[in-house]
């Protein structure tokens, strides 16, 4: 059988559900603790931040200047409002 205890409360009352013997056997769970997303990031080991920034690095999306050889030049540009 398994009860819910909390430490706080008292044990003295629990009994078993078939039987009803009082002396029972406390087994400790793991808890659980909700973590959100910066303790996880904070929690990460710093030569995992070194590796991805190598790989981003090294990869084509990281270059500033991608984009600048597929730009075309304004040559005699047509004025926006026109009289």
């Amino acid at each position: 059988m398994e009860v819910l205890w909390r430490g706080d409360s008292d044990s003295s009352q629990l009994e078993c559900a078939e039987c009803h013997h009082t002396r029972l056997t406390k087994v400790v769970s793991r808890p659980s603790v909700h973590r959100n997303m910066s303790s996880k990031l904070a929690g990460l080991d710093p030569k995992y931040d070194k590796m991805v920034e190598r790989a981003v690095k090294n990869t084509p999306e990281a270059d500033p200047n991608r984009h600048l050889g597929k730009m075309k030049p304004f040559i005699n540009p047509r004025p926006l409002i026109e009289k």
